[in-house]
């Protein structure tokens, strides 16, 4: 998935060997092969991106899992990612 997706975008779970053991192994322990789910957060990080769902409350998944089900607004995610460098200090 796009990691500079808004939050509130569907996602699905296409995925569930990709990541970390970890990853995989919360991913596979709690979502559904195929499945659709809104991102309540994307938490961009330096190595590792992590989002949140709708209706699992305090499990995090890595995005590698994921694909969009919308087209990502270009210039949304152009924004997301300039404040996350701006945030960053990198700008």
């Amino acid at each position: 998935m796009n990691i500079w997706s808004n939050p509130g975008c569907k996602v699905r779970f296409v995925r569930p060997d990709a990541g970390y053991p970890c990853d995989i192994e919360v991913a596979t322990e709690n979502l559904e092969l195929n499945s659709i789910y809104i991102a309540d957060e994307i938490n961009v990080g330096d190595f590792r991106t992590l989002i949140t769902l709708r209706g699992l409350p305090g499990l995090e998944f890595n995005v590698c899992h994921f694909e969009n089900v919308d087209p990502v607004d270009p210039e949304a995610a152009e924004l997301n990612e300039k404040i996350w460098l701006k945030n960053r200090g990198l700008v």
